[in-house]
């Protein structure tokens, strides 16, 4: 028995001592792991005087958002919009026929909004058609008075997104919106009234779809079936102004957002352990420090996009667009903002070419929103815009 016992504990022993073997290739212990990786985490502060921000990417008449607000503290916005010439007559198989106009019906569709504020009403006033691109908030302003008001139009509270818009059937509002003496083209004026602080993103025609008029006509036919003739106009032009925005900017300052939209270009050093290609990167997180508390609309996001850059020409410098970084800016707060950027500074490390060290940071929606962000510079005497990195060496190896 003991015979038989002896050769099966020695092929025992055998597997056991050789169990390493199967995953680590070698004798052991000399390639075996001896000890727990190392994690470091480093600060890499952006190169003094070399961060900057830059205006006019998109200007106010390439606006993808309208905004009109009522006492937020992001800023008192009023907008306009108008549509193309509306026909006196519509053409009609046998001829050209005078229509009377029955109702008319202005449509918009909202982007954003703050759900929490109840009791919303666009209110929509004549104003002229000179108002353009270059208009600030008093020119359009100066014209939302009473005497100009046509009607406005309820958005449900329940409605966070989507098309609103107002049937306009009583006469006397007609004939405010369309005057006898009319040369056709029309222009209104928004302005937001609320049971609070609040505001409205809606789109502009270079957004996601701009206003609408519609005119429900009747033509003296015989025909009862084409008695009932519609016009449908899309706006022709439209623009915004935001109380306060024509005010300068601060160079030690840095700016994302606004109109015209301001971009921010930021250089790092390349930190000595990227030398190391063993090195395997965790973590890298670019922190900001709002200079104000960053203001905006409750409920209508926005973001800091974050870029790379193919070469680094300053403000012409284009953008790398295959790969981002981007974090959801906050309201009313003054806390470190963080953007994850780790798949940005991998590609600081290729052995052909690298991305140089550059961050281009812009807002999404670019010149449509509420949101405006201010951070502190290197100039700034404290928060300096910074990168932490968090990076792993190779476990050690043990030697025998």
């Amino acid at each position: 028995m003991m015979r038989l016992l002896l050769p099966l504990l020695a092929a025992s022993m055998l597997l056991v001592g050789c169990e390493e073997e199967l995953t680590v290739p070698g004798q052991c212990p000399e390639l075996c792991p001896g000890g727990q990786p190392v994690v470091r985490d480093t600060i890499v502060l952006a190169i003094e005087e070399s961060d900057s921000s830059f205006f006019g990417y998109t200007g106010r008449g390439s606006v993808t958002s309208l905004l009109v607000s009522n006492g937020l503290a992001a800023g008192e916005a009023r907008a306009w919009v108008e549509f193309p010439v509306r026909p006196d007559s519509i053409q009609m198989s046998d001829s050209t026929r005078v229509y009377t106009t029955d109702s008319v019906r202005i449509t918009f569709s909202m982007t954003g909004r703050d759900t929490t504020v109840d009791d919303l009403k666009v209110y929509l006033h004549r104003v002229p058609r000179t108002l353009d691109s270059s208009s600030t908030f008093a020119d359009i302003d100066q014209h939302l008075v009473a005497g100009t008001l046509i009607d406005s139009i309820i958005v449900p509270d329940s409605v966070r997104s989507g098309s609103i818009s107002r049937l306009i059937t009583d006469s006397a509002n007609l004939a405010n919106l369309i005057p006898a003496a009319d040369s056709g083209r029309r222009a209104l004026g928004l302005r937001l009234v609320a049971e609070a602080p609040t505001g409205v993103r809606l789109s502009a025609i270079l957004g996601s779809g701009g206003a609408s008029f519609i005119t429900y006509g009747r033509v003296a036919v015989a025909d009862t079936s084409r008695r009932r003739q519609t016009i449908s106009l899309s706006a022709a032009d439209n623009g915004f102004a935001l109380q306060g925005q024509e005010a300068p900017s601060d160079p030690d300052l840095l700016y994302v957002g606004r109109v015209p939209s301001a971009r921010t270009i930021l250089r790092f050093p390349i930190p000595e352990f990227f030398d190391d290609p063993s090195v395997v990167l965790v973590r890298a997180t670019l922190e900001l420090t709002p200079s104000l508390p960053i203001v905006g609309l409750k409920g209508d996001a926005a973001v800091v996009d974050v870029r790379g850059v193919s070469k680094d020409i300053g403000a012409k410098s284009s953008p790398v667009l295959t790969i981002s970084g981007s974090a959801t800016l906050p309201v009313d707060s003054s806390e470190l903002f963080g953007i994850d950027v780790l798949n940005l500074v991998r590609f600081w490390r290729l052995s052909e070419d690298p991305l140089p060290p550059v961050f281009l940071l812009a807002m999404v929606p670019d010149g449509g929103s509420f949101h405006r962000p201010v951070f502190r510079s290197t100039r700034s005497a404290d928060g300096k815009p910074r990168l932490r990195i968090t990076y792993l060496r190779p476990t050690p190896v043990e030697q025998p």
